[in-house]
């Protein structure tokens, strides 16, 4: 009899209770918030926690957490006002079984800059631990095996690249200048100032061609055009394809030259996201390319390329791209800061149709980066900007 109580509890003590598995999500996001879910495997009759999660507060700020399944019931207590540190603890009474991959709790974020986080549970033999609907502690070794890290990635939402093109017409004529944008990811807000000369043009009317919700344009000053424009609140942000026509503004062309300069004065020329937070646009002059009408030598109507769209995409060492008409080509690679890295490309005169070229990544670290390339043809330029992620 002895014997047998003996082997008995040595088999209980080999098929002891194992704690769930718990594994934090990954999160990328333009958003200026984030939640992050607390995922669980074989939560089967739990009823307690004590969890200590560590991130880096240089990119996020931990607010709150909350339950994320109602089944879950009983107390949660939480912690989040030591930078980087959040610690939880949680229990009920009787023990809860839940479906598995079930979110057992949301941690909620917002950003304290730009870039990638590990959130990681930190477990020194006590400070994460589980414990079953009677409060016995479950086995969590290995701790790999049952704490699983995960990560948040805020990316930081630039402004998108907003051009005009040079034109070319003959006075009396009517000048179509479409106002293009590449980069065009979840915008709510837009503002939009240009100047020009008003002896040269004279303001007619707009086309609204993205269909961008509240378009106003305000072109009763001579010389002068405001564009405004903005979602409802709460509503998802607007996205385009690159090179796409925004807008189109319509002018009577009086003869002679003139620029069309976007002009800045903090807030005038401004996009923001979906939740209104302005977006970077520094330096002013990698997202707004300025353009200008001239005389024609020879009748046409100026804006032979308005309609016109071309290929870019990026490879692991390879920009590939399609043009439809021959110019002269330039390629800049910019940071998410938007300083100049590489100019694969440079005032190259390139024909019509596919082409390919090599790009040294060696010289890059990983991390987010604008491709734009340019091309100048028959005195009119377009551009068409794309954001790439180098993972090496």
């Amino acid at each position: 009899m002895i014997l047998w109580i003996f082997t008995g509890l040595a088999c209980q003590t080999i098929v002891a209770q194992n704690a769930p598995a718990s594994t934090i999500g990954i999160v990328t996001t333009y958003a200026p918030t984030a939640t992050v879910p607390l995922r669980a495997v074989s939560f089967s009759n739990i009823g307690s926690c004590n969890l200590k999660i560590v991130y880096d507060p240089a990119v996020a700020i931990a607010t709150s957490v909350t339950v994320g399944n109602p089944l879950l019931g009983g107390n949660l207590v939480y912690n989040v006002s030591a930078p980087g540190v959040i610690t939880l603890g949680w229990y009920t009474w009787p023990g809860v079984t839940l479906p598995d991959n079930s979110v057992i709790f949301n941690v909620n974020f917002s950003r304290a800059g730009p870039g990638s986080t590990l959130i990681a549970f930190d477990d020194n033999g006590n400070s994460c631990k589980w414990g079953d609907g009677n409060s016995v502690n479950l086995n969590d070794i290995p701790a790999s095996d049952f704490y699983i890290s995960g990560s948040l990635n805020f990316l930081l939402h630039l402004a998108p690249v907003t051009m005009v093109p040079m034109l070319k017409g003959n006075p009396g004529m009517m000048i179509h200048v479409p106002v293009r944008v590449s980069n065009f990811t979840s915008i709510g807000r837009i503002s939009l100032f240009m100047q020009y000369f008003s002896s040269a043009l004279t303001y007619q009317s707009f086309t609204n061609n993205s269909d961008f919700p509240n378009l106003v344009i305000e072109g009763s000053i001579p010389g002068q055009v405001t564009c405004e424009g903005n979602i409802s609140s709460g509503s998802p942000g607007i996205m385009l394809a690159d090179s796409s026509i925004l807008l189109t503004l319509h002018f009577t062309y009086n003869g002679g030259t003139t620029g069309m300069t976007w002009i800045d004065n903090g807030s005038s020329c401004e996009y923001t996201d979906e939740f209104f937070n302005p977006l970077p646009d520094t330096p002013f002059s990698s997202y707004y390319i300025n353009g200008s009408v001239t005389p024609e030598t020879t009748t046409g109507t100026g804006d032979d390329l308005t309609h016109v769209s071309y290929r870019l995409t990026v490879g692991a060492n390879t920009l590939a791209f399609s043009l439809p008409v021959p110019g002269q080509v330039s390629i800049t690679l910019r940071d998410i800061q938007g300083r100049v890295v590489m100019i694969p490309v440079k005032k190259e005169t390139m024909s019509s149709g596919d082409h390919r070229k090599n790009i040294d990544t060696g010289k890059l670290t990983p991390g987010i980066y604008l491709v734009t390339l340019t091309l100048n043809a028959n005195g009119q330029m377009l551009i068409s900007t794309i954001k790439t992620v180098f993972n090496f």
